[in-house]
C-alpha cells in the first residue's frame, strides 16, 4: 500500500481510496465512480448478503475474512406501512446521516453506480472526507403477485412481502464487501421491519491499521441508519392549536 500526495491511498488491488479536506461536489463523486466502475469489483462474493440466513453460508464467509454485520427495527405494520417504507428506501432516507450520505437521486437498480460520501472518522477529523465506491448488485422482491395495487385494494394470497437491494464494494473502496437494505413485512403480525446488513472486510493499509475504528463506526452508521429511518417512518404529531388570548 502506498500514499501519494493527494492523500489518495493505494488498495490491495491497486486502485486508489479517494481522501480529500473539503466537501467532495457532485462532479467529484461522478468521476470516481466512474473511475472505479471502469476497474470493476475488489470482491468476489457478490450477492453473499442474500445468503445471510444459512449458518453454514455465514460461516464460510467468516472463513474468507469477512466480517458479518446485521441489525433491524420495527417501522411499522400492514401493507401501507410497507409501501412507505418501500418508497423511502428508494428515496436514501436511510443514508443521510450528515456525517455519511448518499445523493438522494441515486438510482436503485441493479448495476447501478453509487457513491458513499462520508466523513473520515467524525468528530476527530471533521473536515476529512472519503468517497467510497460501490455498484448495485441486486434488486429484488420477494412474496410479491404480479396483479398491481392500483387494480385491487389487496393483494391476493400475498401473506408477506420482503424489498431489498445491496451495494458491492468497487476497486478503490477501502473496504471489500457488500452491504444489504431491505423492508419486510412478516406473515405472522403484519408488522414492518428495516434491516441493513453487511459482509465486509479491510481491502488497504488504510482500512487494516484503523480496523477496529472502521468497525466500531459501521455500528454507529447501522444504529443511526435505522433511527434515521425509523424516525422517517413515524408520523409528525398533531400540532397544538394556540388558544385564543382572552381579551383583558
Amino acid at each position: 500500500d502506498k500514499v501519494d500526495l493527494e492523500g489518495r491511498w493505494r488498495t490491495q488491488t491497486g486502485a486508489m481510496v479517494h481522501l480529500q479536506l473539503s466537501r467532495p461536489t457532485q462532479d467529484q463523486k461522478k468521476q470516481v465512480v466512474n473511475d472505479a466502475a471502469k476497474l470493476g469489483f475488489n470482491y468476489e462474493d457478490k450477492g453473499g448478503t442474500r445468503l445471510l440466513g444459512d449458518k453454514s453460508e455465514v460461516k464460510a464467509l467468516k472463513k474468507k475474512g469477512f466480517r458479518v454485520s446485521s441489525k433491524q427495527v420495527k417501522v411499522g405494520k400492514g401493507w401501507t406501512d410497507y409501501r412507505k417504507a418501500k418508497r423511502k428506501l428508494n428515496n436514501w432516507e436511510h443514508f443521510q446521516l450528515g456525517w455519511a450520505n448518499v445523493a438522494p437521486e441515486t438510482s436503485v437498480r441493479r448495476g447501478s453506480k453509487v457513491c458513499v460520501c462520508a466523513g473520515l472518522f467524525p468528530p476527530f477529523f471533521p473536515f476529512t472526507w472519503i468517497l467510497n465506491p460501490l455498484k448495485t448488485t441486486y434488486v429484488e422482491e420477494t412474496g410479491s403477485r404480479s396483479l398491481p395495487l392500483r387494480v385491487l385494494p389487496f393483494r391476493l394470497g400475498r401473506l408477506a412481502s420482503t424489498y431489498a437491494f445491496a451495494n458491492g464494494t468497487l476497486k478503490g473502496h477501502p473496504l471489500a464487501g457488500e452491504e444489504r437494505f431491505a423492508v419486510a413485512m412478516r406473515e405472522e403480525d403484519k408488522s414492518v421491519w428495516y434491516q441493513v446488513s453487511s459482509i465486509s472486510k479491510p481491502d488497504c493499509l488504510l482500512s487494516t491499521v484503523c480496523y477496529p475504528l472502521v468497525m466500531m463506526y459501521q455500528c454507529q452508521f447501522m444504529r443511526q441508519s435505522l433511527r434515521s429511518f425509523s424516525r422517517a417512518m413515524t408520523p409528525p404529531p398533531p400540532q397544538k392549536k394556540k388558544e385564543k388570548a382572552k381579551a383583558g
